[in-house]
């Protein structure tokens, strides 16, 4: 899926990966984390007519070629997740 982005929803998300690969992915990112070639962003939110609130997180795995990104609003009931992955030019 090199230079393409994946836009699904949770529920395509969890029927899509295992639990196992979901903790091996976490793991992974984690590990990465620690040696610097991983990145979260912090959590933001922008609150808009009567108290809903549009969610946004997250992160980079410079090493394995991916960034991703939730956004979110579940007053609505909208989710959307994009992921991306490519090579970095180092």
């Amino acid at each position: 899926m090199a230079d393409q982005a994946l836009w699904t929803n949770e529920a395509e998300v969890t029927a899509f990966i295992d639990l196992r690969d979901a903790i091996a992915a976490l793991e992974r990112g984690l590990t990465d984390e620690a040696a610097g070639s991983a990145v979260d962003m912090a959590k933001t939110h922008a609150t808009f007519g009567r108290g809903d609130t549009l969610n946004a997180i997250g992160a980079t795995m410079v090493a394995q070629g991916i960034l991703g990104i939730k956004v979110s609003d579940l007053s609505l009931g909208v989710e959307v997740l994009r992921m991306r992955t490519r090579q970095w030019r180092r």
